[in-house]
């Protein structure tokens, strides 16, 4: 499975090489910040958290019920 997970122009962008049914962002304390489903699409932006220079971790479940956590600096 590829998963690429990067920030650009205020965004994190999340790209698979499947199916993507569900994104849930979490900050280093284990708050969630966004969660979102049914995106059905192989790549997906979240504009909605504000950057603040902090570590992230971004955990993508894909269709197949794979699923994949990418730490990310927002």
């Amino acid at each position: 499975m590829d998963l690429i997970v990067y920030t650009a122009s205020n965004l994190i962008n999340i790209s698979a090489s499947e199916t993507i049914k569900q994104v849930t962002v979490f900050d280093v304390l284990g708050r969630e910040l966004f969660n979102g489903a049914s995106f059905n699409e192989k790549e997906v932006t979240i504009d909605s958290i504000l950057p603040t220079n902090q570590a992230l971790f971004v955990k993508t479940t894909l269709f197949n019920g794979v699923v994949i956590t990418k730490k990310v600096v927002h």
